[in-house]
């Protein structure tokens, strides 16, 4: 989907471009595109975090999750065939487990009748289609949404660090704080639609320390505030607030208490796999260990990050052991810090480049925190940053800003 406002830094980009000149040698010129630069600075900014949540939006409208419920829709013969008969209660059953935890609202119609309402609450970025029988007869038609108006702010401010409000129909629908005080220096736009229709705006609110002048070239600029995105985004996986939700839940779970406390391997397992399917969680891997730091049992995918602990407590309260978990895998980070910054993003671990990472011609070696580079003709600016791996591995996160 084409979003207005995530073009918004493009002009200033091609009009401040990046004169490598060293300060030896600048001409009068260079000074003057110098000065120039550093008071486009809070453009530069605001038009890139401004294509950031454009990018979340979009997500919202034509991602994968959107690709995933439309196909279970499309190829439901049960769907079908109730929507076919014209029955609300069929129509209401055979819709049920197509829902998964994934679409958020959504209505089903035959005509100008509606058979099936699922959801509630404020929803944005509707999709619409048809389904069709064995023959290819239309038979109705659905609205839906994957993502609420709360989910998407709540993610644009985590990784723009900026206030965020929903507002649709004049009323302000989703408002997330970003915690830097007082009325924001500038406001960008992302403009979408509300569920089931009618217009809706995502305002970004940049504090001023967001948008200070700065030396260097815009497309540093750029690259800076791209790094700054992919930081955040680690920080809420190790430590935001559906990261610390799952590590109590799984600390409470009845089943990893009793393993714990009885140092049982197999018994953790089991408690573990069933967690696996608790959808509302999306834990990719746990670990407990006892009170004196044995080893109870590590279940999960091999490459997981942002690790996050917490105590296992009996039933008096006295901690019996520690459970360790991770609500994200590195092929997970990659896929997100790419679709929502548009970088490349290359992950190394203490065995080399990590599966996944979308760029493996980068060198034997970690890429540097800072640097201009070009791989396979290509030239990018380098932003990289250390993170943990799953439980306490070194990891090194690049992320390739095409310059």
């Amino acid at each position: 989907m084409r979003m207005a406002a995530a073009v918004l830094g493009v002009t200033c980009l091609l009009a401040t471009g990046c004169a490598e000149v060293s300060s030896a040698s600048r001409p009068p010129e260079a000074g003057m595109a110098s000065a120039a630069t550093a008071r486009s600075c809070p453009t530069v900014v605001a038009g890139t975090l401004a294509g950031v949540a454009g990018r979340i939006y979009a997500q919202a409208a034509g991602g994968r999750n959107v690709l995933s419920a439309t196909r279970r829709l499309q190829r439901s013969g049960a769907l079908v065939a109730a929507v076919a008969s014209g029955e609300p209660a069929a129509t209401r059953r055979a819709l049920s487990p197509l829902l998964e935890h994934q679409i958020r609202r959504i209505v089903i119609r035959r005509g100008p009748r509606v058979l099936a309402r699922a959801g509630h609450g404020a929803a944005l970025a509707p999709v619409t289609g048809v389904l069709r029988d064995r023959a290819g007869r239309d038979v109705g038609d659905y609205t839906l949404s994957v993502a609420d108006d709360a989910a998407v702010v709540g993610i644009t401010r985590a990784l723009t660090g900026a206030d965020v409000t929903a507002v649709a129909g004049g009323h302000v629908v989703a408002r997330a704080a970003g915690g830097s005080g007082g009325a924001p220096a500038r406001v960008v736009v992302v403009r979408g639609r509300a569920f089931p229709r009618g217009p809706l705006s995502v305002r970004i609110g940049l504090p001023a320390g967001a948008l200070r002048s700065c030396s260097g070239c815009a497309a540093d600029v750029r690259a800076d505030t791209i790094g700054a995105v992919g930081q955040r985004l680690l920080t809420g996986e190790a430590s935001g607030p559906d990261a610390r939700r799952v590590v109590r839940y799984v600390a409470a779970d009845p089943g990893v208490r009793r393993a714990v406390a009885g140092d049982d391997p197999a018994g953790l397992r089991m408690a573990i796999v069933r967690l696996f399917g608790v959808r509302a969680l999306h834990v990719v891997r746990i670990r407990a260990t006892t009170a004196d730091g044995s080893l109870v049992n590590d279940v999960g995918g091999p490459y997981a990050l942002a690790p996050i602990s917490g105590p296992v407590r009996g039933p008096d309260g006295r901690r019996t052991g520690q459970v360790v978990v991770s609500v994200q895998d590195d092929a997970g980070y990659i896929k997100l810090a790419h679709r929502f910054t548009g970088a490349q993003v290359v992950l190394r671990g203490a065995g080399g480049v990590i599966p996944g990472s979308t760029l493996s011609a980068v060198g034997a070696g970690p890429l540097p925190a800072r640097a201009t580079m070009s791989v396979d003709g290509r030239r990018y600016r380098v932003r990289s940053f250390a993170g943990r791996a799953f439980p306490d591995g070194p990891l090194w996160i690049s992320l390739l800003v095409p310059a």
